[in-house]
């Protein structure tokens, strides 16, 4: 028989949305795949459209490559909009393509095929034809038209082999056959063993040698079981201090993403973190992959990450990026879960003002405990207070010539860390250096929280004094002469000075005018 166009305007868009969410829920014998939680399409759906604008009879073999199919054989196929019809008597043609990380966990695969069969009238033999679903080249499904005169509608009988099975198990069924002016589109599932190759050829074949019958495809899928990459992302907030990534999960309020790189830096995958910092992310791929934390805001820090096989704490490097998972191409790998992330917030340094009653004085240290150093944390303290017990650092030394003293020891260099806080050994004094009319100097800090996450935006501790330095002293001289003590001094500033007291004392504690 010649030629013939075929144009199908009988598709529902929604029984082929239906099929493609429900195919594969199908219980699979054990002979046949395992199921999988997840099933992941690797070849494209739609089975139209090649080459043709609108309705065209076209070459197969000027199928090259288009959506990834290869179309081999002789003379034509009808390229509609709606499906690709096989047509032509006495004809063997294929249509190919490559699938690759089709079984990468040894549990087989699926195959989908949305196809609509049908006799052409008259017949000129009686013999069928046929149309067979290969894969790595071994063929599991074919779909034979009947031998039999014109009694539309009909069955054609589909048979599954080596190994491969249909929904439900069972290793045959039929589809039914229509006059070639009408389409039934039949919906076959095949159920590829697990012994199938992880890499090879999908291979749908029409040969209608002996046979003038025709198959339209609308759609082909095959769906393998993917890798799952699985972890949490915790708030940790003693960081790797214990030596583990922990605490409570966490996605922020629904900011944070993880995505899976390939070893070239290609982002391949990612999947929103879950409520409760879980997260589950399928990729079909083999090589070398990160997982990696996506959007995580800049007043939070990494303290670690691991994948499941390392030990904890993990990597040694908290950057949110673990360390390699190598998928090899085979069907051996398993899903890769406890890829957890920790993170921790900075804390907040609140900037203190504390108002010391009187002037300074040269040499007298002012006690600062009234006013300790303080801060918050989300994951140590919620709200503002005290950090004493905790790690805080002096960022910057006192102006005006003060000197800062923890324990006794002055404090001479920035960046100074000072653990385990304690308000009641914290002092600052006036040295010879403060100038005259001082009525204030301030200092930086930074809190330090509970996984050794510095705050980034030091705070300013502020002292207030009443009145202003009124004396700044030069050298000052004491003599006892015949019993008689004489003090000589000057001064290299007064400020509103009125008058000098001198005070003796025989101990050092007791002192008199």
């Amino acid at each position: 028989m010649g030629p013939r166009l075929f144009v199908d305007t009988k598709v529902s868009l929604g029984i082929v949305f239906f099929f493609l969410m429900s195919f594969f829920v199908f219980l699979a014998p054990a002979n046949a795949q395992a199921p999988c939680a997840t099933s992941q399409r690797l070849v494209k759906t739609d089975f139209f459209d090649f080459g043709a604008a609108g309705d065209a009879n076209i070459g197969i073999t000027t199928i090259s490559n288009q959506f990834g199919w290869t179309g081999s054989g002789t003379n034509l196929v009808s390229a509609n909009t709606s499906n690709t019809a096989f047509f032509e008597n006495e004809v063997i043609q294929t249509m190919t393509q490559a699938v690759s990380n089709a079984n990468l966990k040894g549990n087989g695969a699926t195959v989908a095929i949305r196809i609509a069969v049908s006799d052409f009238t008259p017949r000129t033999s009686s013999n069928g034809a046929l149309f067979s679903i290969a894969y790595g080249g071994t063929v599991y499904c074919t779909i034979t038209n009947p031998a039999t005169p014109d009694t539309d509608p009909e069955n054609a009988t589909v048979v599954y082999g080596n190994g491969a099975v249909g929904p439900g198990g069972v290793t045959s069924n039929t589809v039914t056959v229509t006059a070639s002016s009408t389409v039934t589109y039949n919906d076959i599932t095949i159920i590829l063993p697990s012994s199938i190759p992880n890499s090879g050829n999908l291979v749908l074949t029409f040969n209608s040698i002996g046979g003038n019958d025709d198959f339209r495809v609308q759609s082909v899928s095959f769906l393998g079981c993917p890798i799952i990459y699985s972890g949490t992302v915790y708030s940790d907030g003693n960081g790797l201090n214990n030596g583990s990534i922990d605490g409570t999960g966490t996605n922020l309020s629904g900011t944070l993403l993880v995505g899976l790189f390939d070893a070239g830096g290609n982002q391949v995958a990612s999947v929103p973190v879950a409520s409760d910092g879980t997260y589950s992310l399928a990729y079909s791929g083999s090589g070398n992959y990160t997982l990696r934390l996506i959007g995580l805001p800049a007043t939070y820090t990494n303290t670690g990450e691991k994948t499941g096989t390392e030990p904890s704490p993990g990597d040694g490097t908290p950057n949110g990026i673990t360390s390699v998972v190598a998928i090899i191409d085979a069907s051996t790998n398993t899903d890769k879960t406890g890829n957890n992330f920790g993170i921790n917030s900075q804390p907040q340094s609140a900037s203190l003002t504390n108002n010391v009653t009187g002037a300074p004085i040269v040499g007298v240290p002012v006690d600062l405990s009234s006013v300790p150093l303080a801060g918050s944390d989300p994951e140590d303290q919620a709200t503002t207070g005290s950090w004493a017990t905790r790690t805080l650092i002096i960022t910057s030394l006192p102006t005006n010539g003060f000197t800062l003293t923890y324990n006794g020891t002055p404090i001479t260099t920035p960046n100074t860390t000072i653990a385990n806080y304690d308000p009641t050994l914290l002092s600052i004094t006036p040295t010879a250096g403060t100038p005259v009319g001082t009525t204030t100097t301030s200092f930086g800090y930074s809190t330090v929280d509970g996984a050794g996450n510095q705050d980034l935006s030091p705070a300013t501790y502020t002292v207030n004094f009443a009145t202003g330095l009124p004396v700044v002293f030069g050298d000052i001289k004491a003599v006892l002469n015949n019993n008689d003590l004489i003090v000589d001094w000057t001064t290299v500033s007064e400020n509103n000075n009125d008058h000098f007291e001198i005070e003796v004392s025989e101990n050092g504690a007791d002192f008199l005018p």
